[in-house]
């Protein structure tokens, strides 16, 4: 009965892109259940994964910076979290952010590393 309440991928994302490389955004991103429904997860653990649906997306000194660009059909909430995690209620609110359709959202993510 649920599911007649919650969108398809396809209903929610159009256009992806990793690297100036374009991919089906509902390839990439599969359903991961958590307490608000089902999330689409591009880098999750707890995802069942279909062959060719992992997407290497390492950043690091010899391969550059890393840029990952989603174009939505709908006011989403934007999750940023670690393969291991699952986006919870009392997320953070560094690690969530409420995009408006139409709203452009930028974020920059530096690793340091501590000696």
């Amino acid at each position: 009965m649920y599911l007649q309440y919650r969108k398809a991928c396809r209903s929610i994302m159009k256009n992806c892109r990793w690297n100036d490389m374009n991919f089906d955004c509902c390839d990439k991103f599969l359903p991961l259940e958590t307490e608000y429904g089902v999330c689409f997860s591009i880098n999750s653990l707890h995802t069942i994964k279909i062959p060719g649906s992992e997407i290497n997306m390492k950043s690091n000194r010899k391969t550059g910076p890393g840029q990952l660009y989603i174009e939505t059909v709908d006011d989403v909430r934007m999750y940023f979290h670690a393969p291991e995690d699952v986006p919870f209620i009392n997320s953070n609110s560094d690690q969530r952010k409420d995009i408006a359709l139409g709203e452009i959202y930028n974020i920059t993510i530096n690793v340091s590393t501590f000696p």
